[in-house]
């Protein structure tokens, strides 16, 4: 029999054996977990900066509202005083502690109204004198201390002393002052128009200084 020379002489043939290395991944993979991980790292990033800053707001202590001071509410130191009511139209206030005299009235005074007089006797010889003077022309005061100064009626009056005075007193109408007028002894004056008529409201300055009479003249009022 024939031997088979092809069979002795070809080596059998091998099948080829697959690879074993991984394949490569691709390189868009490779961007997606870098972008990720940016993304994560940033993420954690803000939210630690977030969070210090809200920890140290928390810690801030607001600012106290202050509270709105009540004003003090201002005395009227005239409240509790006594009231002198004219027949003439016309009323003030006066301390508690003085009184009413019409027997003290200046001698020689026939305009004189009420002398109010302090309690127990000062040694002022006179208090706060209230006078009525007719003025029938209706004239400036000006020209009423110039009329009854020239007739000798009421002497003492000067025109050049009186001024208008700026405080506000709440004396309606025209009204001149006085705060040194000559005399036997040193007084505040006050001539306020009234109608027909002239008040007249002097005190001696040893018992009235100025803030007390304005306190008083601050309480004059028509009541007719």
């Amino acid at each position: 029999m024939e031997e088979n020379t092809n069979s002795s002489s070809n080596p059998s043939s091998i099948p080829p054996q697959p690879s074993t290395s991984p394949p490569s991944p691709p390189k868009k993979s490779k961007l997606i977990y870098l972008l990720v991980g940016f993304i994560i790292l940033f993420i954690l990033t803000v939210s630690s900066v977030a969070g210090v800053y809200i920890y140290k707001a928390s810690r801030v202590k607001p600012t106290p509202t202050p509270l709105a001071q009540t004003p003090t509410p201002t005395v009227d130191p005239t409240a509790s005083w006594k009231t002198y009511k004219s027949p003439n139209g016309f009323s003030l206030n006066y301390p508690t502690a003085w009184e009413e005299n019409k027997d003290a009235i200046q001698m020689g005074n026939p305009h004189a109204e009420i002398t109010l007089v302090k309690s127990p006797a000062s040694k002022v010889s006179t208090g706060l004198l209230v006078s009525l003077f007719d003025n029938p022309n209706g004239q400036s005061l000006q020209g009423f201390i110039n009329f009854h100064k020239t007739v000798g009626v009421y002497p003492n009056l000067d025109a050049s002393h009186y001024v208008k005075n700026s405080s506000s007193l709440g004396i309606s109408g025209e009204w001149l002052i006085d705060r040194n007028a000559p005399g036997a002894q040193a007084y505040h004056s006050v001539l306020i128009a009234s109608g027909k008529n002239v008040i007249a409201i002097d005190c001696p300055t040893a018992l009235c200084n100025d803030q007390l009479f304005d306190q008083i003249l601050s309480t004059f009022q028509f009541t007719n």
